[in-house]
């Protein structure tokens, strides 16, 4: 493990408390507290003469260009810095950005507020499907993209079907095609109850 702080100027008043992601240039993105207190996402660039880091964007407030940097961004052959956010726009569904190495000239590609994506709840799930609750119907027989948060469980997924509930909510039934990784676990199983 290392602490992130070593890599900026220790008076800066920023704490850096968790790094999302690394770019195989070197960027890193994640989160901390800035000087006034509140709490904002980060990007970090190298600065090869010295070996050091450099706050070059801070995402969220007061600014509210962007927040949650989803993974590291990837410098184009332009030379802009290119990313994602995970929490963004009128809905919080997130952007894909560009901005200068030098973090100016910051601005949003697209938005996936106007996407066909939403954020649902997992009820249950096997090696080879999932039910999630969603707030809009599912078509089914149609194919969706699938990852768990937490988690890194990434996948294409098949719509089984789909049961409107009482509550105006949907049980969508998925089946998993080719997932990549694993559901986070987040309880143990059940010991079986005993017979009396």
């Amino acid at each position: 493990m290392f602490d992130l702080n070593t890599l900026i100027p220790p008076n800066s008043g920023w704490r850096l408390d968790f790094a999302e992601a690394i770019s195989e240039n070197g960027h890193i993105v994640g989160y901390g507290a800035s000087p006034s207190g509140h709490s904002h996402a980060f990007l970090l660039t190298p600065i090869p003469i010295e070996a050091n880091y450099e706050q070059i964007k801070s995402f969220g407030f007061p600014e509210l260009s962007s927040s949650q940097p989803l993974v590291g961004p990837i410098e184009g052959s332009d030379g802009k810095l290119y990313g994602t956010t995970s929490s963004d726009g009128e809905n919080g569904f997130g952007s894909i950005y560009s901005l200068n190495t030098d973090g100016t000239g910051y601005r949003e590609l697209y938005s996936f507020d106007n996407a066909t994506h939403e954020i649902t709840s997992t009820v249950n799930v096997s090696l080879h499907g999932a039910r999630v609750l969603t707030k809009s119907p599912w078509q089914p027989d149609q194919d969706v993209s699938v990852r768990s948060f937490p988690g890194h469980l990434h996948s294409r997924a098949h719509v089984i079907y789909c049961r409107p509930l009482p509550d105006d909510s949907f049980s969508v039934g998925l089946e998993l095609l080719q997932p990549t990784g694993d559901w986070p676990e987040l309880s143990k199983p059940s010991r079986p109850p005993h017979p009396h």
